[in-house]
């Protein structure tokens, strides 16, 4: 019997229409959430305005939904049942951002704040559909949610942010990210879906 696994390329298509479920969630939860969420308090956008344009701390709203979590996607049972094994618990983590939304699982540190705001301005800049696309391209290449490039730009900063070295540019720095030709896998993650792998292999 040919069972779908994880490993070698098929037709790119397949990312793109898994990339299409991921923005239509992200999407859907920023719809869900948007209407019940405020804006970030004054001393939350005074605390933030050395690093954040204010654009994204005007821009973004959230809400604290404990003791709720935010639900994982229907579409994991498909994927799960194809080999991932590296999706991100949503409702294990402690905070999610959809676009311009933030939902939170427990009260915003500064830490949080920061990390979640990094997320804020690489949705402004790719847009959602660019954003669920970078998720999917990484994930597809083997990355653990944690280790996708997303994920590690918005650790760095905050690592950055926590060792109190200097004011971050965060807009400028994310650019820098998403451009870096250095690492290589930065700056075709980017280039659009003609580059991208497929998730799905099938096991002989």
């Amino acid at each position: 019997m040919v069972e779908p696994r994880l490993g070698e390329s098929q037709p790119c298509h397949q990312a793109g229409w898994l990339s299409k479920f991921v923005a239509d969630f992200i999407h859907d939860q920023r719809t869900q959430f948007d209407g019940s969420c405020r804006p970030l308090r004054p001393q939350h956008m005074e605390r933030m305005a050395p690093y954040f344009p204010a654009v994204d701390l005007e821009r973004v709203r959230f809400r604290n939904i404990y003791p709720a979590r935010v639900a994982n996607p229907a579409f994991y049972a498909g994927l799960q049942a194809v080999g991932f094994t590296c999706l991100p618990d949503f409702g294990c983590r402690k905070a999610v951002t959809f676009d311009h939304v933030i939902v939170t699982h427990e009260p915003f540190t500064p830490v949080l704040l920061f990390h979640e705001l990094v997320h804020v301005v690489q949705y402004r800049l790719l847009g959602v559909e660019g954003f669920a696309r970078a998720y999917v391209q990484a994930l597809l290449a083997g990355d653990s949610f944690g280790s996708t490039p997303l994920e590690a730009c918005a650790r760095s900063l905050e690592e950055r942010f926590v060792s109190g070295s200097g004011t971050i540019d965060v807009e400028g720095e994310v650019k820098r990210w998403l451009s870096d030709s250095t690492p290589g896998r930065v700056s075709r993650l980017f280039a659009g879906s003609h580059s991208w792998r497929s998730a799905f292999l099938l096991k002989r």
